[in-house]
């Protein structure tokens, strides 16, 4: 209790809001899974997982890590700079139109509901509104209070799960789990509207360091996105084509639930220490060693309670997953507690041809055997892109920690 109490009192001041909050959303988070595992299909989940994880590449894309450089680098009016990201994030958004199709059309989704079209306009809308959301957590960080950046975490995962159980007690045929995202994300874009009002708070800006920067250009921020995105939604797409709904809506199910560690670390402490250099700091390791292990207990005890036949039959495949993914997600750990480094040291743009190299390589990983045509068990095939992807975030965790700060010249 005095070793939790004494991290506790090392953490950020907004730290600790915001850590809870996430803790509760991904308590709700694993609440809508297991939602998922009793009211529906792995088919209809994979349907919601593949639109979901193209929407999320496409407004990445368009977005090209705008909300990083809003929180990272320092600015004399934050609500005009959020403006301006936003407003090009969107027009970035219509112009990559055509690529949000191709990523549905390849993925050969099968929706007894929706047609191509209607799927297609189910993506934008969910695209943009996280797209919001995800710029309205940056805005709270930096021009906000901590109740309101916890809120925002909480709240769209909330909305969900409860459109979920509605949809499901009136026996709702159509897309419910589409409804689910689109609201609660349009819920958490809310706060966004305050970079628009004239008479907003503004807060005092902290200090930043003078090697803190995000000095990559939005054309080098773009491709960085572009690889990263390439390579989660291939695959989505690779396996929903390739090996079918069903392996598709286990594997993106644990993608999903075991995922969220790696998020609570990016929102709640690589975020929150960008924003607030000039607060104290729980020591990285301890952050990397705490969510690393917490991916394996989880994986763990997911696999034990597949093996235990205490799923419903249809979702007995989780088995083979559990321990793959949960290696995958120990190496996203890894890297989202030490990836700050790269703009506190003024080491962004060299981090950034890391992360391509990094993603170019598990792309190949993904691709080579279907590319080979090798008949591999869709579980072995992850297995082998979970350790090439686990290896090199550990390889790159090793370089961020080795590289040196570089003061930006003003």
């Amino acid at each position: 209790m005095r070793r939790l109490l004494s991290l506790l009192q090392r953490m950020p001041a907004r730290s600790a809001p915001v850590a809870l909050a996430n803790v509760i959303a991904f308590g709700i988070q694993g609440l809508f899974a297991l939602l998922l595992l009793g009211l529906f299909d792995p088919e209809q989940v994979a349907v919601y997982f593949v639109v979901s994880q193209i929407a999320f590449y496409w407004h990445n894309l368009a977005l090209a890590q705008g909300n990083t450089a809003l929180i990272t680098n320092p600015t004399t009016d934050i609500r005009r700079a959020t403006r301006r990201i936003t407003v090009q994030s969107i027009l970035r958004l219509l112009l990559l139109l055509p690529l949000g199709y191709l990523g549905l059309h390849l993925s050969a989704l099968d929706s007894p509901e929706l047609q191509l079209g209607q799927l297609m306009v189910w993506t934008l809308l969910i695209a943009l509104c996280q797209m919001a959301w995800y710029l309205a957590q940056a805005y709270l960080l930096r021009n906000g209070t901590a109740s309101q950046s916890a809120v925002a975490r909480v709240l769209p995962p909330t909305m969900a799960s409860l459109v979920v159980c509605l949809g499901a007690a009136l026996q709702w045929r159509g897309p419910v789990l589409l409804a689910a995202a689109l609201l609660g994300f349009a819920c958490g874009g809310i706060w966004l509207r305050d970079a628009w009002r004239k008479n907003a708070p503004s807060q005092q800006q902290a200090a930043r360091p003078p090697t803190q920067r995000d000095d990559r250009s939005t054309l080098l921020r773009s491709v960085s996105t572009l690889m990263d995105g390439l390579f989660y939604t291939g695959l989505a797409i690779a396996w929903q084509s390739h090996y079918g709904g069903e392996h598709a809506g286990w594997l993106l199910t644990l993608m999903r639930l075991l995922g969220f560690i790696p998020s609570l670390v990016h929102t709640a402490w690589q975020q929150v220490v960008l924003a607030n250099p000039d607060q104290k700091q729980i020591r990285s390791l301890w952050v990397a060693m705490g969510s690393a292990s917490l991916v394996m207990l989880t994986g763990l005890a997911i696999a034990t309670i597949a093996q235990a036949g205490w799923l419903p039959q249809r979702w007995q495949g989780l088995q083979g997953y559990a321990l793959p993914v949960a290696l995958w997600q120990t190496g996203a750990c890894l890297v989202m507690t030490f990836s700050y480094l790269g703009f506190a040291r003024g080491r962004a743009v060299p981090f950034a041809w890391l992360s391509i190299a990094m993603y170019g390589l598990c792309l190949v990983a993904l691709l080579l055997p279907l590319a080979l045509q090798l008949q591999l068990k869709a579980t072995v095939h992850f297995w082998w892109i979970s350790i090439v992807f686990s290896c090199l975030c550990l390889l790159t965790s090793i370089a961020l920690l080795k590289v040196p700060a570089r003061p930006i010249p003003r």
